[in-house]
């Protein structure tokens, strides 16, 4: 019989196999961090509202205005588009100008004071009374008898 030489089999894997952290039936998805999937443009982490500062607070809240006014202004130039040509839209934008008009169709201005305590709408009330009375002059007592001292 010829000599037949012994196969020699080399693996690359280690001796001792580690167990995963992560179970088998999580997906991939599931173990990306935070960070990588909420990526803001400029910092990278969400922050919450209790952790920003106040300028960053403030400059949050102005831009999230601006956005704001620039939507009410292109709604408001289309509703102007659109009612120049249609006469129904043009009444509808008549009228929703004269609700925050503060004058009346008979030249009466509106009162648009904020009355959130009941002592500031009683003393508008009294003030108006008071002003619609005639002045009343004091009687003076004749009775001298009562301003002599004793």
């Amino acid at each position: 019989m010829p000599h037949v030489e012994e196969m020699k089999v080399t693996t690359k894997a280690p001796a001792i196999s580690m167990e995963e952290v992560i179970p088998m039936g999580v997906s991939t998805s599931q173990t990306i961090a935070p960070q990588e999937e909420y990526q803001s443009k400029d910092k990278g982490m969400p922050t919450e509202r209790s952790e920003l500062t106040k300028s960053e607070r403030k400059t949050k809240r102005n831009t999230k205005k601006k956005r704001a006014r620039k939507r009410k202004r292109a709604k408001d130039q289309a509703e102007k588009l659109e009612a120049k040509t249609n006469s129904k839209k043009a009444v509808q934008l008549e009228i929703r100008r004269a609700k925050k008009s503060s004058i009346l169709s008979d030249g009466r201005e509106v009162d648009k004071n904020d009355y959130s305590k009941s002592s500031a709408f009683f003393a508008k009330i009294q003030a108006s009374e008071n002003s619609k009375m005639p002045k009343q002059k004091k009687k003076r007592s004749s009775n001298k008898a009562a301003k002599v001292k004793l």
